[in-house]
């Protein structure tokens, strides 16, 4: 299956299936192609990466950054997460606005966090 790329309420927020490839072997899943990226209005650079593992409860955010704002690609490995992107784009006509979205490993789902936003999360 390719990438699908799923517009929300706010601009540049996203909701990503990723493309996968399930076989008798087990499953290959690609969360991030630059080009295929790009193609979909994603043309940020990505300057790390970081897995998180959270205890049941755990709350995390809302962080962001005053300064060298950062994109991020959330996707869960194991469990659930109740998850929050808040628009702090002074400009945006979507300043204030809230997206919340369930994320679990099963379903797969990535959510691109464009630069400007607070973001946080609870594990269930």
């Amino acid at each position: 299956m390719p990438f699908k790329f799923n517009k929300t309420e706010i601009d540049g927020l996203l909701i990503i299936e990723p493309h996968m490839y399930p076989d008798e072997r087990g499953l290959y899943k690609k969360c991030y192609e630059k080009y295929v990226f790009a193609e979909n209005g994603i043309t940020c650079e990505f300057t790390e990466t970081s897995d998180l593992y959270s205890s049941k409860g755990a709350l995390r955010g809302l962080h962001y950054q005053t300064e060298q704002s950062q994109a991020k690609l959330i996707h869960v490995v194991t469990g659930k997460l109740f998850d929050v992107a808040l628009d702090l784009r002074e400009n945006s006509p979507t300043f204030g606005k809230y997206h919340t979205e369930l994320l679990c490993a099963e379903d797969n789902k990535v959510i691109f966090i464009p630069e400007g936003f607070a973001h946080g999360f609870i594990a269930l």
